[in-house]
This record gives C-alpha cells, structure tokens and sequence, in this order.
C-alpha cells in the first residue's frame, strides 16, 4: 500500500466552504487562490504574482534531506507539475509560478514531464477519486530522462495528497534523484 507522501507548503487554504455552510476561515490567500485555478477571474494575474512569490521564498529554504547543510537550489534540478484531472492539460498558472522560480534560481529548468492521459472527475468539484492508486493509473512520466535529476514536485493545493504523491511514486519509479514536493497551499484539516 502506498502512503501519501509529506511535502512543503506556501501557507493554508481554508475552503469557502464547510460543512455546506460558508467558512468564516476563508481568508485573502484562499480567495485568491480560486482565482489562480480560473484564467477568467479578474485577479488571474495578481494571485499569480502572489504564489509565485510565496513559492520563490519557500524554496530558497528547502534542504537536501539528510543533507541539513545543503539547500535544494544548489545543486541543478527540474520542476515537475502535477497535472490537472483533464487529460492532457497542466495549470498554466502553475507553469507560470515554475517558470517564474527558475528564472530566479538558474540551475532549475521546468520540466512537463508529467502527463494526465485520461481525464477524472474533479476531487475539488465533482468529488472524483482521491487515492494515490487511482491517480497512478492516469498519469505517467513522459519525455526527458530524469535518472538521478533531483525534482522540485509542483501542485496547487494539496488536500489528501493523492495526485501529488501517485506523481512523487511515478517519478522516483522513472529514476528521479531527490523529489522534493511542495503545494502552493494545504487543505486546513479541521479535525486535528
């Protein structure tokens, strides 16, 4: 069985809704982030300038694991995004927020490497399969050889961390070096 993998996040996303009723938690950060996901939202662009931001600043931070002493952007690495539940379709704002972190930290290159070949219902809206499994079973690695290329692993928000880490599983299945996984927001678990 596979276990959903930890990462790093930006900062909280509190859904502007809970329990069917409206969040009284939800606050700037997730507001925009609904308008990172929708290229027709009026702040489309600021919310891309603003993850982008909090994205350049979390990974100046990131170390090598079990190399405490050696930070992620040292050494060169790719950025890999998870797709989105549509077959063949990656968040351009995603792309955007990756392009924009390795013009800042030049030994990176942006990397589509992933591929969703067969559309899911949305977990967001549509409530669609949230398991790692049955993520595994709709994306693959494609293109470049990433055998021992250390991977920044890119996702918007992550809930139950299923596509994040069927991603994770399918990159280190392809030989990647370190995968660092990073989402530009969590989900805030109400329960803990």
């Amino acid at each position: 069985m596979l276990l959903p993998v930890s990462g790093t996040s930006c900062g909280v996303y509190h859904p502007y809704k809970y329990l069917g009723e409206r969040n009284p938690r939800c606050d700037d950060i997730s507001r925009l982030m609904m308008d990172f996901k929708n290229e027709g939202h009026r702040n489309y662009q600021r919310a891309i300038n603003r993850f982008s931001q909090l994205a350049i600043e979390t990974v100046r931070g990131l170390r090598i694991p079990g190399r405490p002493h050696e930070y992620f952007v040292e050494h060169p690495f790719s950025i890999a995004v998870v797709p989105s539940h549509t077959a063949g379709r990656v968040s351009p704002a995603l792309i955007e927020v990756a392009e924009r972190i390795v013009r800042v930290y030049r030994c990176g290159d942006v990397n589509c490497c992933l591929e969703r070949f067969r559309s899911v219902p949305s977990a967001h809206r549509e409530g669609g399969d949230r398991s790692i499994t049955g993520h595994m079973s709709t994306i693959r690695v494609i293109g470049g050889n990433l055998h021992g290329r250390n991977v920044l692993l890119l996702d918007d928000v992550k809930t139950t961390g299923g596509s994040l880490s069927a991603c994770f599983y399918l990159l280190e299945s392809a030989g990647a070096g370190v995968i660092i996984p990073l989402s530009l927001l969590k989900t805030a678990n109400y329960e803990e």
